[in-house]
């Protein structure tokens, strides 16, 4: 034993660190003795870990303050008790084995999960928050009323609105406005040119907002006409390891028949992956003006056009509705007077744009703008708490069936006199070492995992990016989990009497069995809210992806059509483009069904009508109806030429919206055309006279009801042609796509091909609902899997209490099937009773969730009578495979003591 004889200077780490963790009766021991050995260990391995064993020397003492020895406990020898608890529960832990795995495993896939999805709802609230400023950053909306009484929410405002305000109102202390310009191509290396798309700022971009700049000053960037700040990748990309300041980059974009050249004067870092600005080049606002005669005048004397983004910081305080109102005052003043304004404004906080800009138009160049809704997010946060909470259930359970065989032992520390305090953390031990080490195997699968799971969520998320607040809620959880876990166990073995405890009886200990069954019961619960909600999931996305769109387009490959060259004299490029064998038919239209950039919604009626319908319109040739498969069930087809300029054909819902019953050679017109937030008046209204009609097919994803479409000729008042559209018939695509560069090579020498697959882009419509389907996908396998271990074990448990039981039925002639049932038919019951409550919420989380789509599947009782049958199937399973050795044991084995 050492000398309790105080040491003159002891460390100070260990000693204030713990001198408010123990009983002040324990202190004279703590700086004595174990200091004394802290001193030793110290110099023979370290300071460091030196300090780790004393905190687990300490850590086994408890603290007196809640736990008080009692009379004939000696303080010296309560350090030696606790560490002989917790040895005695690591035999506990090694001797039973599968009570140790089945809730090691599951403890550890409930805080993986929990910690996975915690990674990803972090992520995303986090969104923006890098800004110093972004509490008091908001983005400017505008909120324009239709005629049907609809409201259009508008990310784009006028750039005049801000400008006055911000000199008409105090509360606007700082604005920057940001437009697009629609794509072109950069690089001076024909061979490594890509396409960007164009976007200018205000001059005080790099101030406004804290995106970092690499080389360049954020004071003098943006200033004169003909600059552009690239990020990090656009510059290696082109640049190379040099420096990209001061050197000239070449674009597709022209004037009076020359590439235009910009002269880079920063480089700023790639935009972080939550941010929902993301811009690969930033071109100077002062550009514009040099290259355009009108946008001087355009600028100065706009006030009602959508065409920049706008973002404001506002003084604290700032009440933002009176604002708001003074801001729609000001602008219905200055409105053009033949245009009649109906608008209303609001300022959107910045760090909410990412989630809550699902129907807010006008985003095209900021990729992360619409994020995951937040309904999704409370619905993985539940998933990994249930996740947690289920594994907790799991253990609290199996505790409660493994202090069954606890009960000498507990009667035997009663006898001896040890408090109810010192039995409880014996129970308390034991959820701590299986809860330690579960977070610890997990942490490790985090780390073995992460690659992956970044992979897949195209999220560039770091452990070390959380904050410390959610380092210390994950940890705290871990010892909540556990003590939390061992307490409902511990209070059931302490109702024991002492005798019935010495004896082996374990009758107070079944009245807890109610208990462990409501437990099991809301397991199940979960598991067969998860396995209802794939099936409706994996349904629905499978009817999406077999639903008939009312065309073809499967092998159709469309080219993007970003310069002159491919535009004019269209018909010469369109045959180059038809001389392979592989292309069975092309064709030529200013949009394709599935549109990646906006499109221009045309205002439809016909003479006489003052009704204002909304239709796509979309500037075809003769080959467009062929080559998509689109049935035409009336009329005729576009004739080639310019014969058929003031021509249209309608499909079948735009004649019912117009209300014609004899469609063919009626007169329609268009006076203005949507295109995103902008509304643009034509010159003069574009007539035309309908030649046909075809059948109905989808432009757009099945999210959204279907829209009637209006087809024009190519090139109209309305829109130029932007992409050609082969179908192709080849067993070798490489070599068809390279034949296809190698085409538009001769006829477009400065710009490289840029093509896309369009069945592979309707399929990245449904892409983040069907990442949503594999994530419950797989956390449904994970429930169900815990849930199953620990099923498996509590019948373990109960096979084992009643090994006589089952040796009298086997000697009175049972068979071993009617001893299956026998131990199945209380537990398929729970299973039965989990169904009842956990299929009405699972149709209603899943009738929320079809409401996103306008074509959807019935919610069909099939689906969750089959959820439910799958649960019994997999239930009963997990029960035969364990009573079926006890039910096919020898029962002179069980019966040798009676």
């Amino acid at each position: 034993m050492h000398s309790l004889k105080m040491k003159s200077t002891p460390p100070k780490f260990p000693l204030r660190f713990f001198r408010w963790y123990c009983h002040p009766k324990l202190q004279k021991y703590i700086e004595g003795d174990l200091m004394e050995l802290y001193q030793e260990r110290k110099a023979k391995s370290g300071k460091l870990k030196a300090d780790f064993k004393f905190i687990i020397d300490v850590l086994f003492l408890f603290r007196p303050s809640i736990i008080k020895p009692t009379e004939g406990y000696k303080h010296l020898n309560t350090y030696g008790m606790y560490k002989s608890y917790f040895k005695i529960s690591l035999r506990h832990l090694i001797r039973n084995k599968t009570f140790t795995i089945i809730n090691v495993f599951g403890l550890t896939i409930g805080f993986l999960s929990f910690m996975l999805l915690g990674l990803y709802i972090q992520d995303e609230l986090s969104f923006d928050s890098f800004h110093k400023d972004s509490g008091c950053m908001y983005r400017m909306l505008q909120h324009e009323k239709q005629e049907d009484g609809t409201v259009r929410n508008a990310a784009e405002i006028a750039g005049l609105i801000v400008k006055e305000s911000a000199a008409s109102f105090t509360e606007i202390e700082e604005y920057c406005r940001i437009t697009a310009f629609g794509r072109a191509g950069l690089g001076n290396d024909p061979d490594n040119r890509s396409y960007h798309r164009i976007v200018s700022a205000d001059v005080n971009f790099f101030t406004f907002f804290d995106f970092p700049l690499i080389e360049g000053s954020k004071d003098l960037v943006l200033r004169n006409p003909g600059e552009v700040v690239l990020n990090e990748s656009l510059a290696k990309k082109y640049f190379g390891s040099e420096s990209a300041v001061g050197k000239r980059i070449w674009s597709s974009w022209s004037q009076e028949g020359k590439p235009l050249e910009f002269t880079v004067v920063g480089v700023m870092k790639d935009f972080p992956k939550n941010s929902h600005l993301q811009i690969e080049a930033l071109f100077s606002e002062a550009t514009w003006p040099a290259l355009f005669n009108w946008y001087n005048d355009f600028v100065s004397t706009d006030w009602a056009s959508n065409s920049y983004v706008t973002y404001v910081k506002l003084k604290e305080n700032t009440n933002r509705v009176a604002l708001s109102s003074n801001i729609q005052s000001l602008v219905k003043t200055h409105y053009p007077t033949a245009r009649f304004f109906k608008s209303e404004f609001s300022f959107q906080p910045f760090n909410q744009v990412h989630l809550y800009s699902e129907n807010i138009q006008g985003n095209d160049f900021n990729s992360n703008a619409t994020g995951i809704k937040p309904f999704y997010l409370y619905i993985f946060g539940l998933v990994g708490f249930l996740l947690l909470l289920i594994a907790s259930l799991n253990y609290m359970n199996l505790a409660t069936a493994a202090a069954f065989k606890r009960t000498r032992e507990i009667g035997m520390r009663k006898s001896l006199g040890a408090p109810r305090g010192q039995l409880v953390a014996q129970f308390i031990i034991d959820s701590i070492l299986i809860a330690s080490l579960s977070f610890i195997l997990s942490i490790g699968l985090l780390n073995l995992l992460f690659p992956f799971f970044k992979a897949f969520t195209q999220k560039e998320i770091l452990l070390t990016s959380l904050p410390l607040s959610s380092y210390l809620m994950l940890l705290g959880s871990v010892f909540l989990t556990a003590i939390l876990s061992a307490i409902y166990p511990a209070i059931i073995s302490l109702k024991v009497s002492t005798v019935r405890a010495l004896k082996g009886e374990m009758k107070a200990i079944n009245q807890s069995f109610s208990i462990r069954k409501m437990l099991l019961a809301a397991q199940f619960t979960v598991s067969i809210v998860m396995i209802a909600s794939t099936l409706v999931i994996y349904n629905q996305l499978k009817f999406m992806r077999e639903k008939d769109l009312g065309m073809d387009v499967e092998s159709l490959l469309v080219i993007d059509i970003n310069s002159g060259n491919l535009r004019r004299n269209f018909e010469t490029v369109k045959a180059e483009f038809a001389k392979p064998v592989e292309v069975v038919s092309i064709t030529t239209s200013t949009r394709v069904p599935g549109e990646w950039k906006s499109f221009p919604i045309a205002t439809v009626n016909t003479e006489g009508d003052s009704r204002k319908n909304e239709m796509i319109f979309v500037g075809i040739d003769n080959d467009f109806l062929q080559t998509y498969d689109i049935k035409l069930i009336e009329g005729r087809n576009f004739n080639s030429g310019i014969s058929d300029s003031l021509k249209v054909i309608l499909t079948e819902s735009g004649v019912k919206q117009l209300g014609l019953t004899n469609p063919i050679g009626q007169v329609i017109e268009i006076p203005t055309i949507r295109t995103g937030a902008d509304i643009e008046q034509l010159d003069r209204i574009f007539k035309a006279e309908v030649v046909g009609v075809a059948k109905d097919f989808h432009f757009e994803s099945l999210k959204k009801s279907l829209m009637p479409v209006i087809f024009g000729a190519p090139n109209t008042a309305i829109q130029r042609i932007d992409y050609y559209t082969l179908k192709i018939k080849t067993a070798n695509w490489d070599k068809t796509i390279s034949t296809l560069k190698e085409i538009n090579r001769k006829v477009d020498p400065d710009s490289p091909m840029e093509y896309t697959f369009l069945d592979n882009h309707f399929e990245e419509f449904y892409q983040a609902d069907t990442k949503r389907g594999q994530i419950f996908l797989t956390f449904s396998i994970i429930i169900v899997l815990i849930t199953c271990m620990g099923l498996f074990a509590l019948v373990s448990y109960s096979v084992e209490s009643r090994t006589k039981e089952i040796g009298v039925r086997k000697v009175l002639g049972a068979s071993v099937y009617s001893i299956i049932g026998l131990v199945s038919k209380e537990f398929l019951v729970l299973v039965l009773a989990a169904g009842v409550i956990g299929l009405p919420v699972s149709w209603y989380f899943m009738n929320s969730w079809l409401q996103e789509f306008a074509y959807r599947i019935p919610l069909g009782v099939w689906i969750f009578v089959l959820a439910a049958f799958v649960s019994l199937l997999i239930a009963f399973a997990t029960i035969a495979i364990r009573t079926f050795n006890a039910a096919r044991a020898n029962p002179v084995q069980s019966l040798r003591s009676e």
